[in-house]
This record gives structure tokens, sequence and C-alpha cells, in this order.
């Protein structure tokens, strides 16, 4: 018997594009200040760009705008776009999903990898601690505990009393 549902968060309960999407308005705005551009045209920039890939698009958009920059100056547009409060929400079938879950007993969980810091805001953006029982980001037990190593899914089951048996993983 089902006793408990681990969910992953991104791209499970939330869209890790609208993260993006809500990322990149936050930093088209931090650089439309710092280098007097237009906002709009730099967050459609920004997510040509992410559509195309979504490695290095901070070096990419200023190498596009002939716009000289550091291992640093990346290195601190990285972090603010990590540490931004995200405009984020669950997928429309989340909460009436955990709702029933709710009644009949199922308890539930997250199990997330991610940068802890940028996780963290998500989930508070998502107030996601009103709807889980249990919430794991696998960076704060070091990188080497991402998934799929075995310690998040045993401290779950530990934190929500049941056994492997008894409990779900769904991710995408």
């Amino acid at each position: 018997m089902i006793k408990a549902v681990v969910f992953d968060l991104d791209d499970t309960l939330t869209s890790e594009e609208a993260y993006s999407k809500s990322g990149y308005k936050h930093m088209a705005h931090l650089l439309s200040i710092m280098y007097e551009l237009d906002g709009q045209t730099l967050y459609d920039a920004l997510v040509r760009l992410y559509e195309v890939s979504p490695k290095q698009v901070f070096n990419r958009l200023l190498d596009e705008l002939q716009i000289e920059h550091t291992h640093r100056d990346i290195m601190d547009l990285v972090s603010a776009y990590r540490h931004h409060v995200p405009q984020i929400q669950f997928y429309e079938d989340v909460l009436p999903c955990l709702d029933q879950l709710s009644a009949k007993g199922i308890k539930t969980g997250i199990i997330t990898d991610g940068y802890a810091a940028t996780q963290r805001l998500k989930l508070q953006a998502l107030h996601a601690k009103d709807y889980f029982d249990h919430i794991i980001m696998t960076d704060e037990l070091g990188r080497g505990y991402w998934k799929p190593h075995p310690k998040a899914y045993a401290m779950m089951k530990n934190a929500l009393g049941v056994e492997y048996h008894e409990m779900i993983y769904v991710g995408d």
C-alpha cells in the first residue's frame, strides 16, 4: 500500500522554462540599467539565446552586443540570475493532486537537485512548505548526493515514517 508520494521539483511540479524566463526578466532589468539598453530587447535576446541553447547565455548575449566582459562579470550575472526571486507557480494539476493525496492520508515530499539557494527561492515562491510534509534539497547534502544517490531517498523514507515499498517517486 502506498503511504507516501515524493516528487521532483523542476519540470515535474513547476516549469523550469518558466523559472528561466522569470530569471531573464530580472536579468534584462539589471542589464538595462548597467548598459543603458532597452529591457524588452534584452529579455527577447536572452530568451532567443536560451531557446538555441541554455549554455552560456550571458556570455553569448554580451558577445552579441559587443560588450567586453571578464569571467568575473559572467559569474556575477550568473549569481544574480540564481538568486532572483522567481515568478513561478505549480502546474495547474499539482494542487488538486496534492489535495487528493492528502484526503487519502498519503504523505508527500519533494527531493530536488540544483543549487540550494536557487531551489530554496523556488520553493519559497511556490509556498511549497505549505503543501508538502517534507522537502530535501540534495545540494545541502553535498553535490555527491544529488539523485540518483540513495541518501535523500533514505532520509525521506525516515522523515515520512514509511518503508521503501510504501513510497513512490515521481519525476520528469
